[in-house]
């Protein structure tokens, strides 16, 4: 009876722990500058079948033995504890995107930069109360970024000793890395000797001689692209398209203000002081009017002497201006005589 109990207690030891620990990443992912980028690792081990302790996520970059860049801790529970692998806001561009419970350790990486570029180690620890509880890739995942060669930057640098017009300095990045080409207004190509590595393995620079009368131009290249850049810099598209924006503005704003003026009438000035001359013309000035004619009978008024103006017009067929009016003693009571302007 005891035999057999032991033999069952075995066969369940032996049985819980017949699951070894195993990892299982990519060897290579390539992606795009930019662009965000999964790189998988998923895991097993011996407990996994009842584990309920917490679970930490590393991932390490360049060395095996380096610190780890990322980490973060969930607990392997369906209720309680923590679901989410939470990170700290450093990480920034960090994620898991799998299920540590699950054990996918899968890590994202956002807007993807050119110094991405290298090897990537998975790494998990769990909490066993014997025993080693840790593992992690012996040769890791190789990432690739591509970008097409781009020019930081094309800068003058003053002569540092002795007299001389200083040099121009070229920083290029890229990968696969770029090739740096230079050209002079009146020399063509240019000879730029051996280029510099920058702050990291895809970026270079290059410099060259400088003289004030030319005007040079700075190539980069990959077989992903190309980009070029001039000193001194002459106008760019952008400055055209302002400039002709500005011009466009300004005839708008004339428009409008030509069209406001007219409309409130002071460009009809001129006209309507011609049509005032014209209209004079047939007016002469002696000629009173109505309110003038009228005869005040009120007592007050007392004795006045009124004047009736006439004029005498002659029509025939052809136009004929005027004659002068007149001015005449008012004539018997009873004649009766009526105001016509005529002109």
């Amino acid at each position: 009876m005891l035999q057999a109990q032991l033999f069952s207690l075995v066969s369940v030891i032996t049985g819980t722990f017949s699951q070894q620990w195993s990892m299982t990443v990519p060897p290579v992912v390539n992606s795009t500058i930019g662009g965000d980028v999964v790189l998988p690792c998923s895991f097993t081990h011996p407990k996994q079948q009842d584990y309920s302790k917490d679970i930490t996520v590393q991932w390490i970059t360049r060395q095996f033995h380096d610190t780890p860049f990322f980490q973060c801790k969930v607990t392997n529970v369906t209720t309680g504890g923590m679901n989410e692998c939470s990170v700290p806001e450093s990480y920034q561009r960090f994620s898991v995107k799998g299920d540590p419970k699950q054990r996918d350790l899968s890590l994202l990486i956002r807007d993807l930069a050119v110094t991405d570029n290298g090897v990537y180690f998975c790494r998990v620890e769990l909490d066993y109360y014997w025993g080693d509880g840790k593992w992690q890739t012996a040769s890791g995942t190789q990432l690739n970024i591509n970008a097409k060669a781009q020019i930081l930057s094309l800068s003058w640098v003053e002569a540092s000793l002795g007299p001389g017009n200083g040099s121009l300095r070229c920083v290029v990045e890229g990968n696969p890395p770029s090739t740096i080409t230079w050209f002079s207004s009146s020399k063509g190509n240019i000879d730029p000797g051996v280029s510099i590595i920058g702050t990291h393995p895809f970026q270079w620079t290059s410099s060259i001689p400088y003289f004030n009368q030319e005007v040079y131009t700075c190539r980069a290249e990959n077989s992903l692209g190309r980009a070029e850049r001039r000193f001194p810099p002459g106008p760019t598209v952008l400055t055209v398209a302002l400039s002709v924006c500005g011009v466009l503005l300004l005839l708008l704003l004339l428009g409008g203000a030509l069209f406001n003026l007219r409309k409130r009438g002071y460009l009809r000035y001129c006209n309507s002081e011609k049509i005032k001359q014209q209209s004079e013309l047939c007016t002469d000035p002696a000629i009173e009017s109505p309110q003038s004619l009228h005869k005040h009978d009120s007592p007050e008024d007392g004795d006045m002497e009124l004047n009736l103006v006439y004029a005498t017009i002659q029509l025939n067929t052809t136009t004929q201006s005027p004659q002068r009016s007149s001015r005449v003693p008012i004539p018997d009571e009873g004649v009766h005589y009526a105001i016509v302007r005529v002109c």
